[in-house]
């Protein structure tokens, strides 16, 4: 249980105009894990100081400048690694749209340009009735965005060559496309081939090694780097074990 104490700006007074200490006393009982810090063995780090002491200060300003533009990102990713507690099809959401998001953040990839666009939804809204126009216009105000299915094929040709040592792109593609549309919109056309336990589990480790590439990215590191640092993952290597 934790027991936090704060103080109010002013006292605090009852309906009947008795004033009592201004001192607040929360208590919350937390389900993650103990407060208390163990050892963490660095063999289980993507990298320790040691690795990166010579570019250690680049690396810190370079997080530190991502964390704005990048924060949706972050969240999603860690709240995977810190709550080992969630369901896995919770943790295979939260990651998809970590990829989703960082790819939103950092490519430009939209099928049109805006006036090209622009000019498209124009000519689609004129064809309807003034009464459906304004639920048309909802409708298509992402429409010039990637699919999941694009954003997937893009990322995963950045990081082609490691990648395919653990995974086939046109599988893994289809299966978190299928298994993630299944579980956002329980189409039971797709229940079959939405992936569960083991086979769920393996994607979910794919995905985070997606995510930290693209983290080791904005860090600054190159390809080559990047490949040695994610072979001594726990995410390659539970995959390269299975």
């Amino acid at each position: 249980i934790l027991k936090l104490i704060g103080q109010s700006d002013k006292s605090i007074t009852s309906f009947n105009d008795i004033k009592y200490n201004n001192e607040i006393e929360i208590l919350y009982n937390s389900i993650t894990q103990d407060l208390e810090v163990s050892y963490v063995d660095p063999h289980f780090m993507l990298f320790t100081f040691v690795d990166v002491k010579s570019k250690s200060q680049s690396l810190f300003k370079k997080w530190l400048l991502k964390s704005e533009s990048l924060d949706s990102v972050f969240s999603l990713y860690f709240s995977t690694l810190y709550r080992s507690d969630t369901f896995i099809n919770l943790r295979f959401l939260s990651l998809v749209q970590a990829i989703e998001s960082y790819n939103r953040r950092t490519t430009l990839n939209n099928e049109l340009s805006v006036k090209e666009h622009t000019k498209r939804l124009n000519e689609i809204c004129s064809t309807v009735s003034v009464k459906h126009k304004e639920w048309l216009e909802k409708k298509l105000v992402y429409s010039n965005e990637p699919s999941l299915r694009q954003r997937l094929k893009s990322i995963f040709n950045n990081y082609e060559t490691i990648l395919n040592a653990l995974t086939e792109k046109r599988t893994f593609v289809n299966d978190v496309v299928n298994t993630r549309n299944y579980n956002v919109h329980f189409d039971e056309q797709l229940k079959e081939s939405a992936k569960r336990g083991k086979e769920l589990h393996n994607i979910c480790e794919i995905l985070k090694v997606i995510i930290e590439l693209s983290l080791f990215s904005e860090l600054g590191f190159n390809k080559s780097i990047s490949a040695i640092l994610i072979k001594k993952s726990n995410a390659y290597r539970n995959i390269k074990n299975t």
